[in-house]
């Protein structure tokens, strides 16, 4: 993990499926929060997949003294990280995301040209 986000998860992180691909990290106590606010949501066909889905492959991991965390095999393969020389380490809000770096760079390139688009119909362009 960065440096930057060490000190969040020297408590401990879970591992979990993200809905892109990639890995979500979140601090112990921020995945029992996600949890709950999930929860909350209701239960519905859909709601209840995407649970299944986040619970049944969350890993609880601590950060090992170079700040490294074990992927499971599973998780690894599920994100396309099995041989692969180089990752992705994103922060977004409460969480960090593990990326392959190949798929990430695509989906920031589709991000940035979304974003790049909706400005110019702002802008009225």
């Amino acid at each position: 993990m960065p440096s930057a986000f060490r000190p969040e998860l020297e408590d401990g992180c879970v591992v979990t499926k993200g809905p892109e691909g990639q890995l979500l990290v979140y601090p112990t106590d921020g995945f029992r929060q996600f949890a709950e606010e999930l929860r909350a949501e209701g239960g519905d066909r859909k709601h209840a997949k995407m649970s299944r889905l986040l619970f049944s492959g969350a890993d609880e991991q601590k950060l090992d003294r170079q700040g490294r965390v074990l992927l499971k095999q599973e998780l690894r393969k599920y994100a396309d990280l099995v041989d692969v020389s180089e990752i992705a380490v994103i922060g977004n809000m409460e969480r960090a995301e593990v990326w392959n770096l190949a798929r990430w760079q695509q989906e920031r390139d589709a991000l940035d040209e979304a974003y790049r688009s909706e400005q110019e119909e702002v802008a009225g362009m």
